[in-house]
């Protein structure tokens, strides 16, 4: 899974590249030349992107957990994380808020100027705070982990669990109708984000508890291939079919399947194509991180650097993604490998 972890952080790049030249969302940097086409891949990039991101992050998550213990877990975790959370929002947000013409103190510390592109890093502290929480509560109450394995045994080895998953989408939009779901903040994101990738990252507890559904996952299923083409094909016709709240549910149950249909191709690729031990890849699952922390800075530098030449948009959008990433991969392989301080501070080792 290293290849895909790596793949989906350095996506990132890419995301944020083409959001300069999206017609349909104003980014930090914005270019008066945009197309459809950069509205369309950052749409496909974000319909799976962090979703499968947090299924292995969860994998990965208790696989720790169990190896190590709670202890050792949050002693490695909050040196993974915590530094680099904190190294970043003071060396590096502040300088890309400061050229922006937004940085205040109290803009930049009491708004959400600090959090930037490091809000998974957040979810993924609660994430982990919860994930200790139920491991703990599990060796207290040997029922309650018994009763627990026997029922994730038997719902995720079945392969039409797929089509039950898009409902807690559901759950969410429900709760948003009773409580502000969306305005309650949780440290630097909003309730919503943590309980709308909460699902992802869960299944990816389950899937590290599952053998059987690991196989399915990460194997090629042509009922998922049909259900994930019906999905698209469905998505676009409905709207001709539908109208109001009938609408609004189908369409939210289509986007979800879409989502989860498309995280287990995303399984299947890396699985069948990058299921070896690669030195490369080896590589790159470390500098992911730090291309991914360094970035969002130098995406938004090359940015307003290139919106002022007026280059075609789609050679703009290519020269912004190829020197974001070895401007990033320079500042990891050339100092942050070499030296022990920045290594510490934004790669956590």
């Amino acid at each position: 899974m290293d290849a895909m972890r790596s793949t989906l952080m350095l996506l990132g790049v890419v995301l944020h590249a083409a959001q300069i030249y999206n017609p349909d969302h104003v980014w930090k940097v914005v270019s008066s030349e945009r197309a459809v086409f950069f509205s369309e891949l950052s749409q496909v990039i974000h319909l799976f992107r962090m979703p499968a991101f947090f299924i292995v992050s969860g994998f990965f998550c208790l696989m720790t957990v169990v190896k190590y213990g709670e202890p050792v877990f949050i002693k490695l975790r909050s040196k993974r994380i915590i530094i680099p959370l904190v190294s970043t929002v003071l060396l590096i947000n502040s300088v890309q808020e400061y050229l922006l013409g937004n940085f205040t103190l109290q803009r930049f510390f009491l708004g959400s100027g600090w959090v930037s592109h490091l809000w998974f890093l957040i979810n993924l502290c609660w994430y982990f705070l919860f994930t200790v929480l139920l491991v703990w509560v599990a060796r207290q109450l040997p029922f309650f982990k018994g009763m627990f394995a026997i029922s994730a045994s038997e719902i995720l080895s079945r392969r039409c669990l797929i089509l039950l998953l898009p409902m807690y989408d559901f759950f969410v939009i429900g709760l948003g109708k009773v409580i502000p779901i969306y305005s309650i903040s949780l440290g630097g994101i909003t309730l919503f984000s943590f309980l709308i990738y909460l699902q992802y990252f869960l299944f990816g507890l389950f899937l590290y508890r599952n053998k059987n559904m690991q196989c399915i996952f990460s194997s090629f299923q042509w009922l998922y291939l049909f259900l994930l083409v019906s999905a698209c094909v469905s998505l676009a016709i409905v709207p001709k079919l539908f109208s109001g709240l009938g609408l609004e549910v189908v369409e939210v149950y289509l986007q979800g399947l879409i989502t989860w249909l498309s995280c287990q191709f995303c399984f299947c690729f890396f699985s069948k194509l990058f299921n070896r031990q690669s030195r490369v890849f080896f590589y790159l699952s470390d500098a992911s991180y730090s291309i991914y922390l360094f970035h969002h800075l130098i995406v938004i530098c090359l940015g307003l650097w290139v919106v002022q030449l007026e280059l075609n948009m789609y050679f703009g959008f290519s020269l912004i993604v190829a020197c974001a990433m070895l401007l990033s991969l320079c500042i990891h392989h050339f100092l942050i490998l070499r030296l022990p301080l920045l290594r510490l501070l934004f790669n956590g080792k």
